[in-house]
């Protein structure tokens, strides 16, 4: 279980650092996900382009807050 919290963690930090070099925002994160918004795009456009190249992220755009 502790490999797969450190790879788990390997790969949060590898993305946030790979996010910081575009032009997102993003949250400080210690759990499984990092949250980041897009702009000027909408985050269901993102989305859907992601999905496209099978990367799968979960699109809370509509959420409030």
């Amino acid at each position: 279980m502790q490999e797969r919290v450190a790879a788990t963690v390997h790969e949060r930090e590898r993305v946030a650092r790979a996010l910081h070099e575009l032009a997102v925002t993003q949250w400080p994160s210690s759990a499984n996900f990092i949250l980041f918004r897009v702009s000027p795009r909408a985050g269901s456009e993102v989305w859907e382009g992601l999905l496209d190249h099978s990367v799968l992220v979960r699109d809370v755009s509509d959420w409030l807050g």
